[in-house]
């Protein structure tokens, strides 16, 4: 597996869990049981009809991506120019929060700085300061930063990449500077301490309980141990990782998402159906594996 195969995986795999969850959104698992039985696919209709909200949702990511192969390097003043170029009443209305989709923004930054994880994790922390410099807000844009960042340069095992977002997650907090949420960094210790302790158990067991523990809806601080957690019990495995936090439900499609960048980082596109990438291709109206590849290329 090569650096740039990590690198699409990162891309597809963040797209494809973004496509599958949509129609598990705002459900329970239970209600996801009821309805689907168990999501293993991308629903057939998740198609065009869903662009618009795709792209509202990682807009910002897709700003920060172009501005880092432009310009090679993160500076929070220009990212937030373009932003507010961009669509200003956009960014005004999304000023604040700990909503996990502004924690794709941070899948970029740790592709663009691999080699470079104090780079990679101040750059993450900057980024969340624009909108909401809480202490959750960067522990949680750090950790997930760190994750993709060691999973795409490689030569790295499961506890090294929960072991770089628990400390990035740990600097993060530290760097915030208001809010009063759970910690971040003490949630990815017990998700992993939680799967560990399910060992042997079947994964769709060990996602309930990462669920019933931290939830799984749109805050920082359930998103990150959820995913995190998921990541660590399916080794990695993109498919296996997106298909457990979508049945999970609740925000499934922003979650899935972190979870397909996550797993897709470590295990490359080879882990994912040809399928799964060649619709998150057509889906993004964008060839994935030369984006990636612009963005990783070091200058």
């Amino acid at each position: 597996m090569t650096f740039n195969d990590r690198a699409y995986g990162t891309l597809a795999g963040g797209l494809a869990g973004f496509m599958m969850g949509r129609p598990a959104y705002g459900l329970t698992r239970y209600e996801i049981k009821k309805k689907y039985d168990r999501i293993t696919e991308i629903q057939a209709d998740v198609g065009a009809s869903e662009n618009s909200h795709a792209v509202k949702l990682m807009d910002e990511a897709v700003v920060l991506a172009k501005v880092l192969v432009r310009d090679g390097r993160f500076d929070a003043p220009i990212y937030k120019q373009e932003l507010e170029a961009s669509d200003s009443e956009q960014y005004a209305a999304e000023a604040a929060g700990h909503i996990s989709s502004e924690l794709f923004k941070a899948v970029p930054l740790g592709m663009k700085y691999t080699y470079d994880i104090p780079t990679c994790i101040d750059a993450a922390a900057s980024m969340a300061e624009l909108k909401d410099c809480s202490s959750p807000a960067c522990a949680g844009a750090c950790a997930i930063a760190a994750a993709v960042a060691a999973g795409v340069e490689g030569n790295c095992s499961i506890d090294d990449v929960i072991q770089l977002a628990f400390d990035s997650a740990v600097y993060g907090e530290r760097r915030g500077t208001s809010g009063c949420g759970p910690s971040v960094s003490r949630r990815i210790k017990l998700a992993k301490k939680l799967v560990n302790d399910a060992e042997g158990a079947e994964l769709s067991y060990v996602a309930g309980e990462l669920t019933d523990v931290f939830g799984a809806e749109d805050r920082i601080y359930e998103s990150v141990p959820l995913v995190l957690g998921i990541f660590y019990a399916v080794g990695g495995n993109a498919k296996k990782g997106i298909e457990e936090v979508v049945n999970a439900g609740g925000a499934s499609d922003t979650n899935a998402a972190l979870c397909g960048a996550v797993c897709g980082a470590f295990s490359g596109i080879n882990a994912l159906p040809a399928d799964w990438s060649s619709r998150a291709d057509v889906f993004s109206g964008a060839k994935l594996s030369d984006v990636s590849a612009k963005l990783v290329r070091r200058v």
